[in-house]
């Protein structure tokens, strides 16, 4: 009796392993996914208008080979670039040799919530989580807008075309066939990189003030009448007036009335030294 039940003890670990080879458990699909991401280009930018300009790029998500059903969990980590990125995740720099311009780049259009990463210098900064439900064929894809905003109250910088480029571990982007698992704890499994540049070009633009130019009312004029009016540049203007630099734009007015004749004389500003005739 007790050789019996030693044979059956003997026996059951064979046949459950008989039954594993017979009946392999299924094997948990493998999801790969692919990303893509749009430049994203200000085109030329007025810095001395001291506004903010905005702008938009894509990323792309493509996943295939998941399980019918299930969800592909995307963690779009982006991270400084190579202008580099301010303390706390705010401003981003895009770089011309040694000079940067703020900018940044945002998951909303009110341009509030800052695109960041789980895997950069300020993880409390992160990216959006973004689901895929798979179809029956384990397939899915999805799209969602980076908002990028350059900022206000850089009047002082040089011209030129100002960049920031992503690539390598710039950008990590992170997935999981998961339901549960938040992006921080996804971190960089199965990171992809998806390159991408910005770049904005501020051209030589400057935009002048004046002051109202004034000759008043004469009567019967036969001698020279001059005014002055006042031109204000931004900071970052070089004044260079013909023939010398001046602050000042001088406009000269002269008038020669015929006998009898009244008129007013009147002039416009103009860079210095410009002479008006009548």
């Amino acid at each position: 009796m007790n050789s019996c039940r030693s044979r059956s003890y003997a026996i059951a670990p064979i046949l459950a392993l008989a039954v594993l080879v017979a009946f392999p458990p299924l094997a948990r699909a493998a999801l790969s996914c692919t990303f893509t991401i749009t430049n994203l280009n200000f085109g030329t930018v007025d810095l001395t208008a001291n506004a903010t300009v905005d702008t938009t790029a894509t990323f792309s998500a493509t996943c295939s080979g998941g399980s019918s059903g299930a969800n592909a969990r995307i963690c779009p980590n982006i991270n400084a670039g190579s202008g580099g990125v301010g303390s706390g995740g705010n401003p981003r720099f895009m770089l011309n040799g040694a000079n940067q311009l703020k900018y940044n780049l945002y998951q909303d259009s009110a341009r509030t919530t800052i695109w960041g990463s789980y895997l950069w210098s300020s993880p409390s900064v992160t990216p959006p989580t973004i689901n895929i439900t798979l179809n029956s064929s384990g397939a899915g894809s999805t799209s969602a807008t980076i908002f990028g905003r350059v900022s206000a109250a850089q009047q002082t910088l040089p011209p030129g075309t100002y960049t920031s480029s992503f690539s390598g571990t710039q950008t990590q982007i992170a997935y999981q066939q998961t339901s549960s698992n938040s992006c921080a704890t996804i971190g960089s499994t199965n990171a992809t990189s998806a390159s991408f540049t910005v770049t904005a070009t501020y051209s030589s633009v400057c935009h002048l003030a004046s002051t109202n130019l004034n000759f008043g009312s004469a009567v019967a004029l036969t001698s020279l009448l001059t005014s002055t009016s006042t031109l204000t540049a931004p900071p970052s203007a070089r004044w260079q007036t013909a023939p010398r630099k001046s602050r000042t734009a001088f406009i000269r007015a002269m008038e020669r009335a015929r006998p009898g004749e009244t008129r007013p004389a009147t002039g416009s500003a103009a860079p210095a030294p410009v002479v008006a005739r009548r």
